[in-house]
C-alpha cells in the first residue's frame, strides 16, 4: 500500500485494505438473426446511396428512433446505423448474422444489460419481426481502491494466458493485459480508470461509483472481456 492509502486506512479503520466502488458489465455486443424485409433493405440501401452523395451520415427514422445512416458499414455489414445509444449494422448476406449490435458504455451503465436488450430488440423487430439475439463479446468489470499494483506484480498472478503486457507512463502503472485479443477467448486487463478519464475522458463513469468511493484516491479496473 502507498503512505496515502496507509493514511486513509487509518483514518477508516473499519473499511477493508482494498475495497469496491463498482461492479458490472461494461460492454455487451451482440449479433441478431432475423429476415429483413425487402421493403426494409430497399429503404436502407436509399438512405445509404443519400450518404454517400453527401459524403457524410444523414438522419433516418428506423423501429421509431432516430438514427443517422453512414455511407460506409461496419466491417462486412453493409448498413450501419448510428444513434446516442450505440452502433446497429444490417446485413442481406446469408453467410453472416443479419444484424451487429454495439451499444455505448454510457446507455449500458444507465438502463443496464436487460434495459440495453429490451431498447434494440423493440427497434429491430419493429422493422423486421421477431429478433434471435446473441452475445458476441461481453466484458466484466471491478472498480477497486487501496490496491498499489505495479508491472513487477506480474508474476504474481496465476494465469493459463503465456502472453503478460505491462504498461507504465512516466512512472504510472497504465495496465496489465493477460492473454491476447485475437484469440477470440477470454482477455484481461487491470489498469487505472482515474487516469484513462483523465486522459479520454468518461467522467459518466464516476457516477455509478458508489458512497465507499474516496475521490483522494485512484480507481483501478479489473476488466475480463
Amino acid at each position: 500500500m502507498s503512505v496515502n492509502s496507509l493514511s486513509k486506512a487509518a483514518a477508516n479503520p473499519d473499511r477493508p485494505e482494498v475495497w469496491e466502488v463498482a461492479s458490472g458489465v461494461d460492454a455487451l455486443y451482440m449479433s441478431g438473426r432475423v429476415d429483413i424485409p425487402v421493403d426494409v433493405v430497399e429503404r436502407l440501401q436509399l438512405a445509404r446511396e443519400v450518404a454517400e452523395e453527401a459524403d457524410g451520415p444523414v438522419g433516418i427514422e428506423f423501429g421509431g428512433a432516430d438514427f443517422e445512416i453512414h455511407p460506409k458499414g461496419l466491417r462486412r455489414h453493409k448498413y450501419r446505423l448510428e444513434h446516442e445509444f450505440g452502433i446497429v449494422a444490417f446485413t442481406t448476406s446469408e453467410k453472416l448474422p443479419a444484424v451487429l449490435i454495439q451499444p455505448r458504455a454510457e446507455f449500458l451503465h444507465r438502463v443496464g444489460p436487460t434495459g440495453v436488450v429490451q431498447f434494440y430488440r423493440n427497434v429491430i423487430e419493429r422493422e423486421t419481426g421477431t429478433l434471435e439475439l446473441a452475445a458476441s463479446r461481453l466484458d466484466l468489470y471491478i472498480d477497486v481502491q487501496g490496491w498499489d499494483v505495479s508491472v513487477d506484480d506480474r508474476d504474481l498472478f496465476v494465469r493459463r494466458a503465456k502472453a503478460v503486457a505491462g504498461h507504465e507512463a512516466s512512472d504510472d502503472f497504465n495496465g496489465l493485459a493477460f492473454g491476447a485479443r485475437a484469440t477470440n477467448t477470454v482477455y484481461s486487463r487491470i489498469y487505472d480508470k482515474t487516469i484513462e478519464i483523465q486522459k479520454k475522458g468518461g467522467h459518466y463513469v464516476e457516477q455509478t461509483w458508489g458512497p465507499a468511493y474516496d475521490p483522494s484516491l485512484h480507481v483501478k479496473r479489473v476488466e475480463f472481456q
